[in-house]
């Protein structure tokens, strides 16, 4: 797995898939990783999500 490279999943106005685009800027990768170690620990494990219902 590469630590160098950043993979960004692109949507369309729609809502669609709009491809991928591959960022190796440092700056940028540091601003993903801090802003992804900063929201894991507050995420909610998957086997606790309980579906809002109205």
């Amino acid at each position: 797995m590469s630590d160098h490279l950043l993979v960004l999943s692109l949507f369309k106005p729609d809502g669609r898939g709009a491809g991928y685009a591959v960022e190796d800027d440092p700056e940028q990768l540091n601003l993903y990783r801090a802003t992804r170690d900063d929201l894991w620990p507050r995420a909610l494990p998957y086997a606790e999500y309980r579906p809002a219902t109205t």
